[in-house]
């Protein structure tokens, strides 16, 4: 057994390279997997649903917000984020006349002729006094226009007041549009009056616009559709236009609908003519379209059968008004067997929705945007999931914590002594005041947060902006919220007190809602506040503007507790009870299955209640599979970032992961497999009758540029975007995005074994033991080394390759930048390798003659006091022995992500540090690493200047005792000041 930690440093600059940890790992069977590789997930933004509502009409904001009605009449919302309001819809909002939908402002008439308005800027909005019964309604800027079912045209600002430029026409109006200032009317004649919204100016129009019957104006182009299903284009007198001319011929419309990015014209027989934007080739192969809906370069689309598709952003969410985000697990994602059992990350990507049982009864909980925090019963702390950008930092080694508190990607606990201790300090608050008074809680928002002292006063923490500082004099605080720009502090007295600006603007003082009164908990998110009254009730209002409404949800109320998330539209609220609600925009949805909740917290877009005995529940965000990975006896697997796909010894086929596009549902003519592959989006099977099956988003070039025939299929590879096929008669077929070249198949290619596919390039492995790369080369992946031979597999990863050579040993070349290579000889041959297109790590697994070692392995881990899950092959974090053999070694309890290094001249966990010193002797080289005391385990130190050779690392060693069974060690190296100054250190630990 081998754990090698790899750092590099060059004199006067401090440099890290990436750690490669490779071992015979503890606890696996005979045939045993490592890996090398920087493992820790990614996150990415991208809305994608696991599966559609039955969507009747949408409507599209001008920021990228969507508004939906639903075959029975009720409505979703889902898009940016960026004004909170519009996630508040109206209760009365079911079946209205009709609605629009503005970047700010959403405008509906109900039946009743109410007109009811929501949004930040609906604060001050005001509807006519006696609107008429409504046709169609348009959100344009700071104005309303509408077309009555009398054919009239009426138009108001936010306050009310009716436009007066609206020209007189010389007959009712039949259908409008409005963008950008510019006006269209048609008229029941079938001509068209256009006219400036802010002068009245009429628009000099052709004479030639006869018999239309659509307008449609973006506020740059104009377009009039005539009833012989031709089009004309007309660009404003600037003479500028954002979409070019319709195809010349285009002829036989039925209905258009025109962006500012995007262009379609829906036939009469329910084809599609786009131009002018995104998308448009799959787009032109649509048919049986009844309706569009663009905005930019999105398009919404309604089928005849009333099924529609999404091109571009903005898909639909399940849960409403709902933001959910993909995960991207980048780095440890590879397709993994131990005795036969699949372990792969998808069995681990929740890991911010676990505490892991070796955590009994946590104190405290807290939720960051990606990750969960726990107070220990002993008061140390933990973290489960990941920072946001892979900071993986772990909690200070404290063991006196009493409170927790959490928001975006900022922690910060309050020791018994009134001390805070903030963690990661790279994020949104980078550091905390030298000469903090004691604490006795913490509030945390955005960029800021406030420091609660035990005296009741308040110190401001991170970034400073106006309207941030707690008002003079404030004291006796107990609790502080905090939304982007208002802040309120609830005091011992149960009285609440406000301070910041109003929204976004600075010329305005933050109010309370009326009617608020005294509360006893709140939590601010985005631009909106949660609190709980006195009297246990719970309300909300939006912290925008310089009048706020206060709104009660209805049910069940006697709450003590809220938290919001940060990133979704999804709350928290404990009873008094021990029963909890989610809180979905007025929705208030009971969990019956949690009796005896203690406390709630909310992250990104999860959220997280611990009960009584220690039990804790999740939800939301981050993963929400519909199946759980196989533990039947599996073949072989495929991972991507969402979802998974593996083989049964007997050939059958088992789906997991996110459903998008039905990627893990297994179609009904999908009867067994041979071969899988997975994209984005994306599944690829090869049934046992070697015909390829492909299914997903229709979107990804892998689904739309499949190749019309495929011969008979052995194997099949894929990234999130291309895909190659290896044919019976041993050749290869590639297609997808060929961006770099990787589906470029060479003409000369000998007959082929192998494929595989990596993020952009491809590889094959001939029958004859040669491999072939083609695709991308940024990083030297498609290089081929010179001299490789006697191949016997291949595996490729994001930008890396790898081969295995029929000894057993790795070639790896490609992408270094994550420690992907094996930077050191095996003592045990490998048997195989694995990797993929989402992976930056390589999987090595190792024969039946690693059983010796793994025996080995046992007794002496046995010996050393590890017992129980320790031992067991389900041990945390990534199901791979890895965290105990690093416990045993180091001293590392890796049960959340972490990359994790000793701290220089401190620390008791740990690996390996190594640095450049400047010592009252000169400049040294200094290599610091923790050793167990009594153990059977050989530390070995070595040097390298090169990194092709290693000796002994030699020099003044030092041995610091930090408890009965653990050792620091400490060797300087002096450096010689006419040499490179560079240098690599690595500590070698190996079995007698």
């Amino acid at each position: 057994m081998k754990l090698i930690a790899l750092k590099s440093t060059r004199l006067f600059r401090f440099s890290i390279l990436s750690c490669v940890l490779a071992s015979s790992t503890s606890n696996l069977f005979a045939d045993q997997w490592t890996f090398s590789g920087y493992v820790s997930p990614e996150f990415s933004s991208t809305h994608k649903p696991t599966s559609y509502l039955p969507i009747k009409k949408v409507a599209v904001s001008g920021n990228g917000r969507y508004l939906a009605q639903l075959e029975n009449g009720e409505f979703v919302s889902w898009g940016t984020t960026n004004n909170t309001g519009l996630n508040a819809l109206p209760p009365s909002l079911v079946n209205p006349r009709c609605f629009a939908l503005g970047s700010s402002l959403a405008v509906a008439q109900l039946q009743s002729g109410d007109i009811v308005a929501w949004g930040d800027s609906a604060v001050n909005f005001n509807a006519p006094p006696t609107p008429p019964l409504l046709s169609k309604l348009i959100v344009d800027d700071t104005s309303t226009v509408a077309l009555s079912e009398n054919g009239q045209i009426l138009e108001w600002d936010y306050l009310g007041n009716p436009s007066a430029t609206i020209p007189t026409f010389t007959n009712s109006v039949t259908d409008f549009s409005a963008a950008s200032g510019y006006r269209l009317a048609l008229l029941s004649d079938k001509t068209v009056v256009g006219w400036k919204a802010d002068t009245g100016e009429l628009l000099d129009l052709p004479v030639n616009l006869t018999n239309i019957c659509q307008v449609l104006t973006t506020g740059i182009d104009h377009f009039f559709l005539h009833e012989d299903g031709t089009l004309t284009h007309l660009a404003t007198n600037t003479g500028s236009s954002a979409v070019s001319d319709p195809p010349s011929d285009l002829s036989d419309i039925e209905a258009i609908s025109i962006s500012n990015g995007l262009a379609l014209a829906i036939k009469n027989d329910g084809s599609v003519v786009a131009w002018g934007g995104k998308y448009i080739e799959e787009l032109n192969d649509l048919t049986n379209v009844a309706h569009a809906t663009t905005y930019g370069s999105t398009a919404f689309i309604q089928f005849n059968d009333g099924s529609y598709s999404f091109y571009g952003f903005g898909v639909p969410p399940v849960i409403l008004n709902r933001s959910l985000w993909a995960c991207n697990a980048g780095s440890h994602n590879a397709s993994i067997q131990y005795g036969g059992k699949l372990r792969s990350n998808l069995t681990a990507l929740a890991d911010q929705h676990t505490i892991p049982t070796n955590i009994p009864s946590p104190k405290a909980v807290a939720a960051s945007r990606y990750a969960t925090h726990v107070i220990n019963a002993d008061g140390t702390l933990s973290s489960f999931g990941s920072y946001y950008g892979g900071d993986n930092s772990l909690p200070p080694n404290i063991s006196d914590a009493i409170k927790l508190k959490a928001k975006w990607d900022n922690v910060i606990a309050v020791r018994e002594n009134g001390e805070l201790a903030l963690w990661p300090q790279n994020r949104f608050i980078r550091t905390l005041p030298a000469d903090l008074k004691p604490c006795k809680d913490v509030a945390l928002g955005g960029y800021r947060g406030y420091a609660i002292h035990t005296d009741g006063t308040l110190t401001h923490i991170g970034w400073l902006s106006s309207g941030d500082r707690p008002p003079a004099g404030l004291t006796d605080v107990k609790k502080v919220a905090c939304t982007w720009y208002e802040q309120i502090a609830i005091k011992n007295d149960n009285t609440v007190v406000t301070w910041g600006n109003a929204g976004t603007s600075s010329s305005t003082t933050a109010v309370l809602p009326d009617g608020l009164g005294e509360c006893i908990d709140a939590v601010g998110t985005g631009f909106l506040f949660f609190a709980i009254r006195s009297d246990n009730t719970l309300v909300r209002w939006y912290a925008s503007g310089t009048t706020r409404t206060l709104t009660t949800f209805a049910g069940t109320q006697n709450f003590v507790e809220v938290d919001a998330c940060t990133g979704a539209d999804l709350a928290i609220a404990r009873r008094l009870d021990g029963t909890v609600v989610s809180i979905i925009g007025d929705t208030l949805i009971e969990h019956p299955e949690i009796t005896n909740a203690v406390q709630v917290a909310a992250g990104g877009e999860h959220v997280t209640v611990v009960e009584e005995d220690g039990t804790t529940h999740t939800w939301g965000g981050l993963f929400d599979p519909i199946n759980a990975a196989p533990e039947n006896s599996v073949h072989s697997a495929a991972i991507s970032r969402k979802h998974g796909l593996a083989i049964g010894e007997d050939q059958s086929l088992s789906a997991w992961g996110r459903d998008n596009y039905d990627i893990a549902t297994i179609p009904n003519d999908v009867d067994g497999a041979i071969s899988v592959a997975v994209g984005d989006d994306v599944s690829l099977v090869v049934k046992p009758d070697q015909t390829l099956r492909v299914w997903g988003d229709p979107a990804n070039p892998i689904v739309s540029n499949i190749p019309e025939s495929i011969g008979p299929v052995t194997s099949v590879s894929s990234s999130s975007s291309h895909a190659a096929a290896l044919l019976t008669d041993k050749s290869v077929i590639a297609w997808g995005e060929n961006s770099s070249g990787q589906n470029d198949v060479p003409l000369d290619l000998p007959p082929i074994k192998e494929i595989a596919c990596g993020a952009s390039h491809t590889l094959a492995l001939s029958e004859d033991g040669f491999v072939y790369a083609w695709g991308n080369n940024t990083y030297g992946q498609s290089d081929i080394p010179s001299g490789l031979t006697n191949v016997i597999s291949i595996a490729a990863g994001q930008y890396h390759s790898v081969a295995l050579k029929g000894d057993g040993s790795i070639i790896t070349w490609g992408d270094t930048r994550n420690g992907q290579h094996h930077l050191h000889q095996m003592s045990i041959p490998v048997t195989s390798i694995a990797s993929n297109a989402f992976s930056n790590s390589t999987f090595y697994q190792f024969g039946p003659s690693g059983q010796q070692t793994y025996d080995n392995l046992t007794t002496d881990m046995l010996a050393a006091g590890l017992s129980g899950d320790d031992l067991e092959i389900t041990s945390v974090p990534f199901v791979d022995g890895i965290s105990n053999l690093l416990k045993w070694s180091s001293n590392m309890d890796l049960s959340s992500y972490a990359n994790h290094t000793l701290e220089p001249n401190a620390g008791t966990s740990g690996l390996p540090h190594f640095s450049t010193v400047e010592t009252e002797a000169g400049m040294v080289f200094r290599l610091e690493f923790l050793r167990r005391k009594n153990s059977s385990l050989i530390y070995n130190p070595e040097f390298s200047s090169n990194l092709q050779s290693y000796q002994a690392m030699t020099g003044t060693t030092m041995v610091d005792s930090i408890d009965g069974t653990w050792e620091k060690v400490t060797i300087e190296k002096a450096i010689d000041p006419n040499g490179s100054g560079t240098g690599f250190g690595r500590v070698r630990i190996t079995l007698p």
